[in-house]
């Protein structure tokens, strides 16, 4: 395994232990508006999984952790974890 599969095995358990959950569920950056004007780049529609990335990018910045592969495979985890009441709220906001 080379250096950099290490740094981010790393950087993926520094940022799955240090997630505030609470800023993820419910989440943190919850005005549609906002969201739009800060992420949306016009191309892709906003959806739920969209939603939950950008607070995991949100926790990620605040450790200083920018590799998006890293934070894809958390916010995948944090999906996939995630009870069907979060994910409804997740929808309603996407769909905001």
């Amino acid at each position: 395994m080379g250096c950099q599969q290490l740094k981010e095995l790393d950087n993926l358990e520094l940022l799955l232990n240090g997630l505030n959950q609470d800023n993820i569920s419910p989440p943190a950056l919850c005005d549609p508006l906002e969201i739009a004007k800060r992420f949306n780049n016009g191309i892709r529609s906003m959806n739920a999984w969209i939603i939950v990335y950008i607070n995991v990018l949100c926790e990620a910045e605040k450790l200083n952790i920018y590799n998006v592969r890293v934070i894809k495979r958390v916010t995948e985890i944090v999906w996939n974890r995630a009870n069907s009441e979060d994910k409804r709220r997740w929808r309603d906001l996407a769909r905001e």
